[in-house]
């Protein structure tokens, strides 16, 4: 395998030290306790690419396999009757709801509780009403019942994309 050094690089042992390699593959190598500059000289971002799934904690994960996390489904509000998003009794979640209908509200919550009697704790944390109105989505969650999601008003009747971690 062939480097290119720029600077005054050398080797120090087994370790690369104060240089810059450019032009190079490296495979079926391990490389431990460096830093990558993910800004090139001339200001274009470079990508990190072909990484593999996480298995240890500090793994780095892909865009790809965090949008695999959790459950989605897409569901339909009509009016302010509630859809079940969630048979759940009991646990903590974060709840993120897309409009799938133009200009309709949308939210993320976070949602706890330890058991399926108690009243749960929920916050919207993030919301934002349907353009130019005051209908805003909403999570329930009962004791002893699942999770369900509505709208507080009866516009913007439709599809929403659910998801929850």
């Amino acid at each position: 395998m062939s480097f290119f050094f720029e600077g005054n690089g050398y080797f120090n042992g087994s370790v690369l030290t104060g240089s810059t390699v450019s032009n190079s593959a490296v495979n079926t190598s391990a490389i431990s306790g460096c830093t990558i500059d993910m800004l090139s000289t001339s200001g274009n971002l470079t990508n990190i690419v072909n990484v593999k799934d996480p298995i240890q904690p500090q793994d780095a994960a892909t865009k790809k396999y965090i949008d695999t996390l959790g459950t989605t489904q897409t569901i339909n509000l009509s009016n302010t009757n509630s859809s079940v998003i969630s048979n759940n009794v009991k646990g903590s979640f974060v709840v993120t709801v897309t409009n799938l209908v133009l200009n309709g509200p949308c939210g993320i919550f976070n949602i706890s509780k330890s058991e399926g009697f108690q009243q749960p704790h929920i916050v919207r944390t993030s919301g934002a009403p349907g353009y130019n109105t005051n209908v805003f989505l909403s999570v329930n969650w009962p004791p002893n019942s699942s999770i369900s999601l509505n709208k507080t008003g009866a516009e913007y009747d439709g599809s929403y994309f659910v998801k929850i971690f």
